[in-house]
């Protein structure tokens, strides 16, 4: 399924030029967008560059104007990537317009930039060429991470501005400015086609922009050549420097014969490098510190060309519902314990008469005595101790709680279609409105019976046309138990986790899902499971997202036990 691209920028012809253009002027009114709101800053801003680029100004001047708007939407940048970052899908509209005014505006300066290149002097062309380049490879970070296609003319513009580096001979010459050291024309280009054969639905929005970061010192392991020997096409790519196509695997391209316009390359080579600095001790600097190691495992897959479908896809096609967000899908377990409890503790016609006599509100109080009554009712000194308290049942207000039970929260279930499904996960259309989506999510597929849960992580994204998202999730178990779990050693407020059994015949162990804050694989925890207290280690992560993480349990051995 093709993703859908993101949308067009709108005419240019409305905006109206709130200052004089002189850098002074311009400044200040910048300056002043800071504090506004924050789609408002972004309309104003992106309508400055239209305007500009309409413009008959001195080139020296035009130049100035363009670095000065550079500096201001990379800060304009920054806050928009501080609410979508970690935000799930859709957005809302007002998120989504802002994104949409900083990626239009990446486009409006790309344009601006290689409009320069052409005024300037030839020494200046290479920097400038790459400023435009720059600025479209910023366009399409924010449109990958959002998993749109790039709008249409996109990759022709990318190519246009590669073939006249190309044929100026610049795109080797190192360039300096204070946002990059000894970067190229060529390396930049690489980045952007290593990136989008990263298979970028596999990632977050924010492993999208890690990895963006990640790449640039790897990128030159894949040379692109303007010759084909033939032979075998896996692994080879190929992009038309005159067609406004995103790269494909040669075997797919059109024009296999070649054209004079065609360049290929093969990614293999970034995997290659990134695996051989791993091995050589440097998968401790810097660079990889800033990555987890499981995004850097796929990322070396895709790129290697080493992964492959280990069972058959099913067309499937019927209705299903499910849960997704750790939170809910532990919520609604607890309300799935709380009724079968519910139906074991139900009480004669004989108490509920007598229950009929007792004072609103004073429910719950003429349980626990009843209870405490039938265990103790021949001990006196707890037949004081409840007479005592049958004044304060009245001052207890149930309802007034701060903080309502977990099991109280109200869980949406969500309704999916079930587009194709294999031995580990299925792949699903949900409907963009109903549902908060976002990869490296805990998903919940709801058993026909309703009290058992298949457990998935959502492993990818597609956007589909009608505001519908295609996702891909990955099973890892079955689950129906709340646990309550705290630190051995301590007793701070306990937290709930998700009980995931293990299978014996495969040699698997019990496992525990639990929020991804707050505990670490190798932490010692109790757990208390039906009444019981078992101490046990976190031995193994299993899963790792940002929404949570999965870890095998290894449990210690007690005096009970033994």
């Amino acid at each position: 399924m093709r993703n859908v691209r993101f949308l067009s920028a709108p005419a240019k012809t409305t905006f109206e030029m709130p200052c004089d253009w002189e850098e002074g002027a311009l400044k200040d009114y910048l300056q002043r967008l800071v504090n506004i709101e924050l789609e408002g800053a972004g309309e104003k801003l992106c309508g400055i560059v239209w305007r500009l680029n309409q413009s008959e100004l001195p080139s020296e001047l035009r130049l100035r104007l363009l670095e000065t708007l550079d500096v201001y939407l990379k800060l304009y940048e920054s806050r928009v990537e501080s609410i979508y970052l970690d935000a799930s899908l859709p957005l809302s509209e007002r998120k989504q317009r802002c994104v949409e005014w900083l990626v239009w505006s990446y486009s409006a300066l790309a344009q601006g930039f290689q409009q320069a290149a052409k005024e300037n002097e030839t020494k200046t062309i290479a920097f400038l060429i790459y400023r435009a380049l720059h600025c479209l490879s910023r366009n399409y970070l924010h449109v990958s991470a959002l998993y749109y296609e790039p709008a249409d003319g996109f990759w022709l513009s990318v190519y246009r501005l590669y073939a006249a580096a190309e044929n100026a001979g610049l795109l080797d010459m190192t360039l300096h400015s204070e946002d990059m050291e000894k970067a190229t024309i060529r390396q930049l280009f690489q980045l952007m086609m290593v990136l989008h054969l990263s298979d970028l639905q596999q990632f977050s929005s924010r492993q999208i922009h890690q990895l963006y970061r990640f790449l640039g010192p790897f990128v030159t392991a894949m040379p692109i050549s303007e010759q084909f020997n033939g032979g075998q096409f896996k692994g080879i790519y190929a992009i038309d420097l005159s067609k406004d196509r995103a790269p494909l695997g040669l075997a797919k391209l059109p024009e296999r014969a070649s054209t004079s316009a065609c360049r290929f390359f093969m990614p293999s080579g970034v995997a290659k490098m990134i695996y051989r600095q791993i091995q050589q001790g440097g998968g401790q600097s810097g660079l990889f510190r800033n990555v987890s190691k499981a995004l850097i495992v796929r990322l070396v897959k895709t790129l290697g060309q080493a992964q492959s479908r280990r069972f058959k896809r099913v067309e499937d096609g019927r209705q299903s519902r499910g849960i997704i967000g750790f939170a809910n899908i532990r919520d609604y377990l607890l309300q799935e314990q709380g009724r079968d409890k519910s139906v074991q503790n139900r009480i004669s016609a004989e108490e509920a008469s007598k229950l009929a006599l007792v004072n609103e509100e004073e429910e719950q109080i003429y349980h626990v005595s009843t209870n405490l009554k039938r265990k103790f009712g021949g001990d006196e000194r707890m037949q004081k101790i409840l007479a005592a308290s049958g004044g304060v049942a009245s001052k207890i207000k149930v309802w007034d709680r701060d903080e309502p039970d977990e099991s109280d929260a109200l869980v949406v279930v969500d309704d999916f279609t079930v587009l194709n499904s294999s031995a580990t996960g299925y792949g699903l259309v949900v409907e963009a409105e109903q549902a908060k989506v976002r990869v490296g999510e805990l998903f919940a597929v709801i058993a026909e019976e309703g009290k058992r849960l298949e457990l998935a992580v959502v492993r990818w994204v597609r956007r589909l046309t009608g505001n519908r998202l295609n996702v891909g999730v990955e099973l890892i178990g079955v689950a129906n138990d709340v646990v309550s779990m705290f630190a051995s050693g301590r007793q701070p407020k306990q937290t709930k986790a998700i009980f995931l059994p293990g299978l014996q015949a495969l040699k698997q162990a019990d496992s525990l899902i639990y929020s991804a804050a707050g505990f670490h694989a190798g932490d010692f925890v109790t757990i208390n499971k039906t009444g019981r207290e078992l101490p046990c280690r976190l031995n193994k992560l299993i899963n790792a997202t940002s929404a949570f993480n999965q870890s095998e349990l290894f449990y210690l051995k007690t005096d009970e036990q033994d």
